[in-house]
């Protein structure tokens, strides 16, 4: 399994995008750094928001958006984008006298299976019988 998946945006979405929220959002969004989304908005001729503007959008002051240049390179009106996907939480857990890694998915999806259920479901991961989620379904259908 991948962690990103291919977004495509056009120029236009990309501006209208900018201009919605600062860069620093959607950089996050994308998993990126604000540097590298800004690198993209240039590579794509995207105006981007000076310093300040959104202190301006703050205060109730709206300062005119420059206009989105046409450009006649075909290269430059979709770009497609890696977006990140998020990272699944994991914790290393001890069980016997072994350490192992296991996500956090199984108590953040069922947080409301009692402790023995969740205990439950961290062995059968560990010992790799494939019982995890069926362990804590059981323990849910049972409430």
């Amino acid at each position: 399994m991948s962690n990103y998946k291919i977004v495509k945006v056009t120029r236009e979405e990309l501006y209208r995008m900018v201009w919605s929220k600062p860069v620093t959002k959607w950089a996050a969004e994308f998993g990126l750094s604000d540097v590298g989304f800004a690198k993209i908005c240039k590579k794509m001729k995207v105006p981007v928001p000076r310093r300040g503007y959104w202190a301006m959008i703050k205060k109730g002051i709206k300062p005119a958006l420059p206009g989105l240049k046409s450009v006649h390179d075909p290269n430059n009106m979709v770009i497609e984008i890696k977006k990140r996907l998020p990272k699944l939480n994991s914790k290393k857990i001890r069980h016997g006298t072994e350490t192992r890694t296991i996500s956090k998915a199984i108590t953040a999806a069922h947080h409301d299976a009692s402790d023995a259920a969740v205990h439950q479901a961290v062995a059968a991961e560990l010992d790799g019988d494939g019982a995890a989620c069926r362990a804590i379904d059981a323990r849910k259908s049972l409430s």
